[in-house]
């Protein structure tokens, strides 16, 4: 009892030391950027049947996608553009390497030159240094 009364500004029985809880978390830019584009509204009109019609924020971000795409002023604006959107459907490509030639004779020291050691961590050359001593 006597300890309680010297440091009263300790933790009390059966009273939280942070009673206000943990502050919320601030919303992403991802969250506000979604949230914003389907408030938006944007009013079109249909080529082929000439009816106006609204659509939000993200059908207007992809049909300007699209209108780049098929329709942008230079190969390289049509190009990015469609490699945005492919990229959204199927997600990054994946870079082929094609190896011929000596690297069918030798394949591990084809792997080798191909790598650069800068980038590597220690754990990573070790890991190779045992993996090239198992293929000697």
């Amino acid at each position: 009892m006597e300890e309680e009364n010297k440091k009263p500004w300790l933790f009390q029985k059966g009273k939280s030391g942070n009673p206000k809880g943990r502050p919320r978390k601030g919303k992403s830019f991802n969250d506000i950027f979604t949230a914003e584009l389907k408030k938006m509204k944007q009013e079109i009109t249909d080529p082929k049947t000439g009816e106006k019609r609204i659509i939000d924020g993200k059908t207007a971000m992809v049909l300007a996608y699209l209108k780049l795409a098929f329709h942008g002023e230079s190969d390289g604006i049509r190009e990015k553009a469609l490699d945005r959107i492919m990229t959204r459907i199927d997600g990054p490509l994946i870079q082929q390497i094609e190896l011929s030639g000596a690297v069918e004779q030798n394949g591990t020291q084809a792997l080798v030159n191909m790598i650069d050691i800068n980038k590597l961590s220690p754990d990573e050359v070790e890991s190779l240094g045992k993996i090239l001593q198992k293929n000697e």
